[in-house]
Formats: C-alpha cells, sequence, structure tokens
C-alpha cells in the first residue's frame, strides 16, 4: 500500500493506529514532542534510575482491545513471548482506619436494603435508556446519590463524573460476563494457565510501563518500518479546500511534512493549540477541543516513596487504598510485585520503593489546612507521609509482616511526578501535561475520530468510544477505530475492534424508553414501578371492598 500515514503523538492511541496500519502495508511516520513514547501512560527513570510514572497503571479484565494489541507484540528478548505475558493480576487491599472518633462503627459496614434498592433503581433506570442517557451526562453521580447513601460508605472519585458515565462502568461488568473470559499463561516467565472474566482480578505490568510494554513496541514497530521522530512537535496544519496538505513542524529545521492521511494523536489540551495556530479553515474542530477543555482539570497527582530498609508483605501484587485518608490515597509496593531483576535505581540504596496515587486532592489537608492542588511540592509530600503513616491499619500490617514500624526517618527519597509543577501566578499546583477526563461539562462535546477533513482523524480517549471513560482501553479502540475508518477508505480488510454495548436483550426496553421520552414521559422504570403501585392499591382496595 504505497500510501503515506502521519501520526502526530506517539502515545497509545497513536501507536495503536500505528501498529494496525503499518501491518496493512502503509508508510508510516510518527512524531512525538517527548524524548520516550507513551504519552500520559509512559514511564520513566531519573538520572539515578528510579522508575517513576504519571498514575497507577492498571488493566481491567475487560480491556479487550488493549489485550489484543499487546498479544501482537512480541517481547524484543523472547519472540515466544508477548507483551500480555508481561501482565500479572493484582488484588486491593482496602485499609479501614477509625479517623473521626464520632464516627458511627457500623458506617462501613454492607449497604442496607434501602441504600441497594436505591443503588439498582438507577442502575436500571440507566439500562433500560437509550436518548434519555444524554441527559443523563449532564447530571453529577454525587447528586443523584445524595441523601440516599451514607458518604462514608460511598465515595466517589471524580466530583463531576457524571450519572450515565458511572454506570456504563458497572454496566460492562454485570452485563457482558461472557465477551470477557481471557485466557493466560504465563506470569513472571512462569508458565501458569489461568482464565479471567470481568468479574476477576485487575492486572498491571512486572516492571514500569515503559520497559514491560512501550520499549517492546518501538522496537517492534521500527522493525515493520515505521518512523519515528521524537522531540518534534507539531506546530499547525497547513489547509487547501477540506483537505489537510502538510503539517510544520517544529524542531530545528521547521520543516513542512506531506502525506495522505494525517492522524491528530495528541491530548485536547496541545490539539486545541495546533488547531488554534492552524487557522480560521479549522476554527469549528478548534471550538469543540476549546469546549471539551474549558471545564477539564487534573487532579490526581502521583508520587514515589523510597525506604531504607525492606518492607514486606504477605500478598504479593497488592494495591493498598487507604479511603479514610484525606486524599484519599492509593500505593503500592513496586518489588512486590514487578519481577525480582527490575532495579530499583543505580546504587541500590532503595530497598523498598512504594508508588502511589493522590485521588482527590482537591481537599483540604490536615497539616496545612489548605487543599491539596495549593500545597507547595514540598508541603503535599509531608501531607502524603503524614496521611500514610497516621493509618494505624497499615502499620499494624507491616509489623506483622516485618516485626516494625515505619517512621518518617525510613523515608530517604520522595518524588512527585515531574510534570506537576506549582504556577508563578496562581501558586497552584497544575500539570504540565494534562490528562483529560470526562464529565457533566464536556461529555457532549467529544470528537467523532473522522472530521469534516477528507484526511484529518482526531485520536485519543477524549473522542467518542463505547468504552465511554477516559482510559486506555478508551485509546486503543480510538486507534483501532481510526484504523478501520482508513481501511475502509482503501477498501481493505478491517481490523478486530471490540464494542463495549449492552447486550442485545435490553433493545426492547430501550425502544420502549425512547417512546416514553419522545412524548417527554418519565423513564420506563418509573412508570413500571407507577403501574405496580396502581395495582398494589387496586387489589388492597378491592380486598377491602369484599370484607
Amino acid at each position: 500500500m504505497n500510501k503515506k500515514i502521519i501520526i502526530i503523538g506517539g502515545g497509545i492511541s497513536g501507536l495503536t493506529c500505528a501498529h494496525e496500519l503499518v501491518e496493512k502495508g502503509f508508510s508510516v511516520i510518527i512524531i512525538e514532542k517527548d524524548s520516550i513514547l507513551g504519552g500520559v501512560a509512559k514511564s520513566r527513570r531519573d538520572i539515578n534510575g528510579i522508575p517513576s510514572e504519571n498514575s497507577l497503571r492498571v488493566y481491567a479484565p475487560y480491556y479487550n482491545n488493549i489485550f489484543d494489541i499487546i498479544k501482537r507484540i512480541p517481547l524484543a528478548d523472547n519472540i515466544n513471548l508477548s507483551v500480555y505475558d508481561n501482565l500479572i493480576p493484582i488484588s486491593y487491599h482496602t485499609v479501614k482506619d477509625k479517623i473521626n472518633p464520632n464516627e458511627n462503627e457500623n458506617e462501613n459496614e454492607n449497604f442496607t436494603f434501602i441504600e441497594n434498592f436505591w443503588i439498582y433503581y438507577f442502575l436500571f433506570k440507566y439500562l433500560f435508556s437509550n436518548n434519555r442517557r444524554n441527559e443523563y451526562h449532564d447530571i453529577k453521580i454525587t447528586d443523584i446519590f445524595k441523601n440516599k447513601i451514607s458518604s462514608q460508605k460511598y465515595k466517589i472519585e471524580r466530583y463531576n463524573e457524571s450519572y450515565a458515565n458511572y454506570f456504563k462502568n458497572i454496566s460492562i461488568v454485570i452485563l457482558n460476563l461472557p465477551s470477557y473470559n481471557h485466557n493466560h499463561n504465563y506470569i513472571n516467565n512462569i508458565k501458569m494457565e489461568y482464565s479471567t472474566n470481568s468479574y476477576s482480578d485487575w492486572f498491571m505490568m512486572n516492571e514500569p510501563t515503559n520497559e514491560a510494554w512501550f520499549d517492546h513496541w518501538e522496537k517492534y514497530l521500527i522493525k515493520k518500518g515505521v518512523i519515528i521522530y521524537k522531540n518534534t512537535e507539531l506546530t499547525k496544519f497547513d489547509i487547501s479546500n477540506n483537505k489537510i496538505i502538510g503539517c510544520l513542524l517544529n524542531n530545528n529545521n521547521n520543516y513542512i511534512l506531506n502525506a495522505d492521511e494525517y492522524i491528530l494523536s495528541i491530548n485536547p489540551f496541545n490539539a486545541e493549540n495546533v488547531l488554534k495556530n492552524s487557522g480560521e479553515k479549522i476554527k469549528n474542530l478548534y471550538n469543540q477541543h476549546y469546549l471539551l477543555n474549558k471545564n477539564t482539570d487534573s487532579r490526581q497527582i502521583s508520587f514515589r516513596l523510597g525506604f531504607n530498609k525492606k518492607i514486606k508483605f504477605n500478598n504479593k501484587n497488592t494495591i493498598f487504598l487507604l479511603p479514610d485518608s484525606e486524599f484519599n490515597i492509593s500505593v503500592y509496593s513496586q518489588e512486590n510485585s514487578w519481577k525480582e531483576n527490575v532495579k530499583l535505581d543505580n546504587s541500590g540504596n532503595i530497598k523498598s520503593l512504594w508508588s502511589g496515587g493522590v485521588v482527590e486532592s482537591y481537599r483540604v489537608s490536615t497539616l496545612y489546612n489548605k487543599p491539596g492542588t495549593s500545597l507547595s511540592k514540598e508541603e503535599l509530600m509531608n501531607e502524603i507521609i503524614y496521611q500514610i503513616l497516621r493509618s494505624e491499619s497499615l502499620q499494624e500490617l507491616i509489623f506483622v509482616n516485618n516485626n516494625f514500624y515505619l517512621y518518617k526517618s525510613d523515608i530517604f527519597y520522595t518524588e512527585i511526578w515531574h510534570e506537576w509543577e506549582q504556577n508563578s501566578k496562581t501558586h497552584e499546583l497544575e500539570q504540565i501535561n494534562k490528562k483529560w477526563s470526562s464529565n457533566i461539562y464536556n461529555e457532549k462535546c467529544r470528537p467523532n475520530q473522522k472530521t469534516s477533513f477528507s484526511n484529518l482523524y482526531i485520536n485519543g480517549p477524549h473522542t467518542k468510544t463505547s468504552i465511554s471513560y477516559t482510559s486506555m482501553e478508551g485509546s486503543v479502540e480510538s486507534g483501532k477505530i481510526i484504523s478501520n475508518l482508513i481501511f475502509d477508505k482503501y477498501k481493505l480488510p478491517k481490523t478486530y475492534l471490540y464494542s463495549h454495548e449492552d447486550p442485545d436483550y435490553l433493545n426492547i426496553f430501550k425502544s420502549i424508553d425512547d417512546l416514553l421520552y419522545k412524548f417527554k414521559l418519565p423513564n420506563i422504570i418509573d412508570v413500571i414501578i407507577f403501574i405496580l403501585l396502581v395495582l398494589v392499591i387496586y387489589f388492597v382496595i378491592k380486598k377491602i371492598i369484599k370484607i
């Protein structure tokens, strides 16, 4: 296929397109502004060889599109294995602490009957709706559960997450169980056959993400003929009529590249700048990205803690959740999850390295009485350490497994992901390369992959996908959608693409609800409940009359 494709961005979505397209014979060029591939999912090592990454990188058992692509990436040092074989199952351990002495001891127990009723009520309202879901994207899930479920039991990571997106995630797991069966053959290069489905464990890689995944992918793509320009940034597109005729690259030479097809696979914040620079002809696409980004913020902050002593845990591959910490912190011990030959640093001084995430950085800190994002990086790290070491349950777990407790003096290395910096004017912590996330404000602005320009495609988890929420799976799905659009254009066989849709048996309920919605009537579930109540009242009255 003598057609040239330029992919701007070497993250998961861009690499997926490159993989699919080069295997069909296209000539592929990747333009990446960083020196490392992987986008927001990349890992890096600092000058001392200490690994770091943007966030906790976990893989859901229903990531069908990711599993398909990583099964097709051979390991550079063992072509009989693939990146898929670097996945290891993980478990979650919730560390409960009674921070508030006045807290009801039963608050963290199971949901009550009434609370379960509300959960299933709203779940089925979502499942049996179709066109009405557009409205559900405008409603906060926190507003749905307010005064219905105890706040101590129910914590939502993203405050502005929509009702529709929240229950989309749940419905994926509940309704598509048979579609998410996977067979695994290796754990840490040891043959061990087992199967998983959507109720099974989640996964992580057995070494830093680039070393387990992207480095192998890069070598494979180069071997297949993909040309990769790093440290090179797209400045703008040149446009004639409704077609892209070139792209200006900002590097040492400032030169223009031409291709048959262009795929914009960078985060929407950087894409907004590129589209703004590209002039009036692309203004509609720029305006869409402007609205897409306007009310989006990055709040999850990753960190590392290096200890001068080895900290053991009985259960390997465990992520510890601290929901009672003000920042809703999650953390895991990397040496207890990775292969034994993975170095934590060049010198060997770090005996244990924990990687974690501040999930709710907007909450007020205890030490400084300010939101986490209003702290300096040093203050934020002090607060993180305080909240972790304060956990009596975690400390007890450490003591049982090691016969010692942890103290601040045991920590001699700390790091906040390098892309978080303090704004000189607002003094707020901001991420240089923001991570886009869907919410009630921007869902309607998500672009399709195909644009009004005949040879321009928008790629990434911020585009419209069946997985709906921002995720690595959404990145791969978007890349596969674009690949199939190009294959269609050139009359080539399509690649595998899994669509995370509701089962067909729900269609009858959706059709009925669409009819109700058309006439501005309540959701089908409300109608069913109303009819049942009327019938109950009817039979009760009938029985009373007979008496």
